[in-house]
């Protein structure tokens, strides 16, 4: 179940440029290595850690790693840092959350409203009045998002179209949609 405690106890990599997540992300070949070389700051991406061979990585990874560049460029150019990107979140609202914290909304979104509704709609509030589902949809900078960390998660998990924002991210609007 969603935990408040939780929500900024995820990772990022190091903070990387717009400009420079925007080179990394043109060159999936560059990118793939780039996980390589830098797979301490991945540990938590099993389709990363589990490796041992970097060959063997980026024949598993490459195509992969294209088809989720190409995602990313569907939503930025990547060329201004400070072009607003609109993502969701799933949250739970309990009997103590009459409204979700909008100052702390946690570091974990997806650009797919969709998957925010699917991700709530599985604690299944509808067995508890306490609980409800809730949708928050943020505005948050280009600069603010962890481009490089967001394409690690959807190697890891496509399904889930997470978009990692950095820990220090604040958006620049937010609204929320009790379901």
């Amino acid at each position: 179940m969603y935990s408040k405690e939780q929500r900024y106890d995820y990772n990022n990599s190091e903070r990387l440029t717009v400009s420079d997540a925007h080179t990394l992300c043109l060159d999936p070949d560059m990118l793939t290595e780039y996980f390589w070389e830098h797979r301490d700051e991945y540990t938590h991406i099993r389709e990363i850690d589990s490796y041992t061979d970097g060959e063997q990585f980026y024949a598993d990874h490459i195509e992969q790693i294209d088809e989720i560049t190409n995602k990313i460029f569907d939503l930025t150019s990547l060329v201004d840092e400070n072009e607003p990107i609109t993502l969701f979140r799933g949250v739970e609202l309990g009997p103590e959350d009459v409204e979700p914290d909008t100052k702390n909304p946690g570091m974990c979104w997806t650009y797919d409203y969709d998957t925010a509704e699917n991700f709530v709609n599985q604690f299944d509030s509808d067995t508890d009045a306490d609980y409800a589902p809730c949708i928050l949809t943020a505005q948050f900078k280009s600069k603010d998002i962890d481009w490089i960390y967001s394409v690690a998660c959807m190697l890891d998990e496509p399904d889930e179209k997470e978009i990692r924002i950095y820990k220090d991210a604040e958006p620049i609007a937010i609204d929320y949609e009790v379901l």
